[in-house]
């Protein structure tokens, strides 16, 4: 289990103090996905927002489940700095869009207690990707999408077969175009935990199993696993 924790704990990147936050750039909530059959995210002024992330922690499905029991979160970003670039004279690149480069993520109890994840932090960074533009005026501010992996597979492994409720307290870092460092405050996600509940039984037309997995299986929406018919 050490070796485990310590060669996964090298790929994150060292955790530091918080930076201060800017509320020019700020997480506005976690997006569904808006076409759930192209597995579509579409961030704007009208997104849609899950209602209740949730994480099934069953270890018996990762046939359909290959990244193990992870919760990958698409955040919608808002960027309200003013885009401040120039097509006539004196030409001048925007210096205000966003490129998020990594997230910081505390796991707690639905009280604010601290998790029982073993021999792991309950606080951690990882990478994170996505860009925001800038704001075209004061009223048309820009928005996108930022995929953070807020449950990486080994914290999912810590929390195999649990239920209830948890909480992940999400930070991004990024850098604009015109090399500002920028870190959104601190948003709460709160996460429900179950053991089975997203996985279901579905034949074929020849009454056999099938796999059909939805966008992310095994998080906020229901697969169909052959695993779940029993032998």
């Amino acid at each position: 289990m050490h070796a485990r924790v310590g060669s996964f704990l090298a790929l994150l990147l060292a955790l530091a103090g918080c930076a201060e936050s800017n509320p020019g750039i700020e997480i506005e909530g976690v997006l569904a996905f808006s076409d759930a059959a192209m597995c579509t995210l579409d961030p704007g002024t009208d997104p849609t927002f899950l209602a209740s992330p949730t994480l099934d922690t069953s270890p018996l499905f990762n046939a359909i489940r290959p990244g193990g029991i992870r919760y990958a979160a698409s955040f919608q970003v808002v960027n309200r700095f003013l885009n401040l670039g120039r097509s006539d004279f004196p030409i001048m690149a925007d210096p205000n869009s966003f490129f998020v480069e990594e997230a910081e993520v505390s796991l707690e109890a639905i009280d604010g207690s601290p998790l029982d994840l073993g021999d792991l932090p309950t606080r951690f960074r990882v990478p994170a990707s996505g860009y925001v533009p800038s704001a075209a005026d004061a009223t048309e501010y820009g928005r996108g999408a930022v995929t953070v992996e807020v449950i990486p597979s080994i914290y999912g492994d810590a929390l195999q077969g649990r239920t209830g409720t948890i909480v992940a307290q999400v930070q991004l870092t990024g850098t604009t175009s015109g090399d500002s460092t920028q870190t959104t405050a601190e948003f709460q996600m709160v996460v429900s935990l179950c053991d089975g509940c997203l996985f279901q039984c579905q034949l074929d037309e020849m009454s056999m199993p099938i796999n059909v997995p939805s966008c992310r299986p095994g998080q906020d929406a229901v697969s169909a696993a052959a695993a779940a018919c029993g032998p």
